[in-house]
């Protein structure tokens, strides 16, 4: 390998070892891409070289280079703290290219992060310095990431026309790989903008630059993206076609990360069409995220599955894959905190860097502007403490929406056990309080067993959902409350309820149940099914105790039974 034989060179002129700084960096910017980790040991012993020979240009390209080496592996703190300090070597020496690329790969790095005004501001001064020095293909570059901030912040006519301007010199320069990206960027704005054909059009263009070159990731994403367009057009067939050829070049080219998205698209588009083999799709899509620990696809698509099986009434699996995203979206959260944190920690401590390397020559002015910069920081810090206290809210929020779930029976969908004690305990001090009466309603349906045994549980849990949804359908005012007692058991709370109301809306109860004529062989002398109730009504007083009431109900509805079933028994207790 080069870079061992490199080691075993041992330079003792300068000259030299300028030389081999060059060496190692042209090196390194060669396998940036294909083997970053190596490309970034060479950059790291070309800047070890550069600080021997006291070479402030070496060591700011050898900066540079590392800075690349670390965007491709993702450690961007490390590309803001490097070529934050590489910019000002190159500005100290007037070198405008070093500096140029400098400004450029910051303005790629806060755009990372989400800060466009930033990275618009990095991208803007080298773009500048492009244009004075004449390289239009780092003049291209940055064009075509100018328009990328503006289709972030949806502001489409701008990324166009830079978009457009990076397209002319891209053309004028033959380099069709920056051709077929920018076409692809253009259509997505057109797509967003609801200008299907002139979508179409561009994604074409796209392709066939990207079939020229053999690019198939972009490709892919062509494809996928044309996919996404006879999607929204209702074109079925034709959407679905565009994916799996979007499909098939992704998995040609090995690309996991991609194929993600079009496996979720697919997903959908046979969910939305009843087909659950749609499924399989977002399964093997969770697959290929987990695999790649794609963390925020994971939870994108644990999403889509609670809602699947949100949507199919299996509020287990729903739960569970609602858990799922939720748990990552809040470590997602915590981590892009802890990023912007980290950020603000590294702009500080360069800038420090900064100030004790001056501070022999600094003027108080420039002293003062200094603080003034750090006090900055502090603003942004408080800012970042305040965007924290927003993402607890959210998660507070989420966590609200877990507890409803975690309330709810799986099968009926109306409120569980727990739930129904809970809120039979609430009405009963409050009754007690105010003097009021309260009526419990226990009810069971006839001979559900026999039922379960002949039609089958599948069939028995639909039995309990029609039962459940037709009860809660009696109910008129907004303080009557049902819930799953247990089993083919229901119960019903009603506060503020006298004896004779209570019979009447058990009686009510009743007859829906036997309107519904749900076939019950089994049963008779009625062959549907039907419910048998026992109602008590009492009004608290501190003499007495809740369970006399749930035990005079639960008697009652023996009573109902053992007199023939389909029927209500009351007790007015005192």
């Amino acid at each position: 390998m080069m870079i061992y034989r490199l080691k075993k060179i041992k330079p003792h002129k300068r000259d030299e070892l300028l030389q081999w700084i060059q060496v190692l960096n042209a090196r390194s910017r060669e396998l940036v891409l294909r083997t970053p980790n190596r490309a970034l040991r060479l950059g790291k012993y070309a800047y070890r070289l550069a600080q021997k020979s006291c070479c402030e240009q070496g060591r700011a390209f050898s900066l540079l280079m590392m800075g690349h080496a670390n965007r491709v592996l993702s450690n961007n703190i490390q590309v803001i703290q490097d070529v934050l300090i590489a910019e000002q070597i190159f500005e100290d020496l007037e070198h405008q290219e070093g500096k140029m690329r400098a400004l450029n790969l910051l303005g790629i790095s806060y755009f990372y992060f989400g800060k466009y005004e930033q990275a618009l501001t990095y991208f803007s001064k080298g773009l500048v310095i492009a244009r004075n020095i004449g390289d239009q293909f780092i003049e291209a570059t940055i064009l075509n990431n100018i328009g990328e901030i503006h289709r972030q912040m949806e502001q489409y006519g701008e990324a166009l026309a830079y978009y457009e301007q990076a397209l002319l010199i891209s053309e004028s320069l033959h380099n069709l790989t920056n051709i077929a990206g920018i076409l692809l960027n253009m259509g997505h704005i057109y797509n967003r903008l609801n200008q299907d054909a002139k979508a179409l059009s561009t994604y074409q263009e796209s392709i066939e630059y990207s079939r020229e070159l053999d690019e198939m990731i972009l490709l892919g994403e062509a494809l996928n993206s044309i996919g996404q367009i006879y999607e929204k057009s209702q074109e079925d067939q034709s959407a679905l076609q565009y994916y799996m050829d979007s499909l098939s070049v992704l998995k040609e080219c090995g690309n996991k990360f991609y194929r993600i998205d079009v496996l979720v698209s697919i997903g959908k588009l046979f969910i939305n069409q009843n087909q659950d083999q749609g499924l399989a799709y977002l399964h093997e899509a969770l697959l290929f995220a987990e695999e790649i620990s794609a963390e925020n696809e994971c939870a994108k698509i644990h999403l889509a599955l609670f809602t699947y099986f949100e949507a199919k009434q299996d509020f287990a699996k729903a739960l569970d894959h609602y858990k799922r995203a939720n748990a990552l979206e809040k470590k997602l959260r915590h981590e892009k905190l802890e990023e912007k944190l980290n950020l603000l920690a590294t702009e500080f401590r360069v800038d420090q860097m900064r100030k004790e390397a001056e501070i022999s020559w600094l003027k108080n002015i420039e002293l003062k502007k200094k603080n003034e910069e750090i006090e900055n920081n502090s603003r942004l810090l408080t800012i970042a403490n305040q965007e924290l206290l927003k993402l607890h809210k959210q998660l507070k929020k989420a966590n609200k929406r877990w507890k409803l779930l975690s309330t709810i029976d799986e099968v009926t969908g109306i409120p569980n056990r727990r739930c129904f004690d809970n809120k039979l305990k609430r009405e009963w001090n409050r009754c007690l309080r105010e003097g009021k009466s309260l009526t419990l309603i226990l009810l069971d349906i006839d001979k559900f067993k026999l039922y379960n045994d002949n039609y089958g549980h599948l069939q028995g849990d639909n039995c309990l959902r029609k039962v459940a949804k037709t009860l809660s359908s009696v109910l008129k005012r907004s303080s009557d409350f049902i819930g799953r007692f247990g089993g083919e058991e229901f119960g019903v709370v009603l506060a503020n309820s006298d004896y004779d109301n209570a019979m009447e809306v058990a009686e009510q109860l009743r007859k829906h149940i036997e309107m519904l004529k749900i076939t019950h062989e089994q049963s008779s002398p009625i062959p549907y099914i039907t419910i048998s109730l026992g109602s008590a009504t009492i009004t608290p007083t501190s003499n007495t105790r809740l369970e006399k009431l749930i035990n005079a109900a639960d008697q009652k509805l023996y009573q109902a039974k053992d007199r023939g079933r389909n029927q209500v028994c009351a007790v007015r207790m005192f």
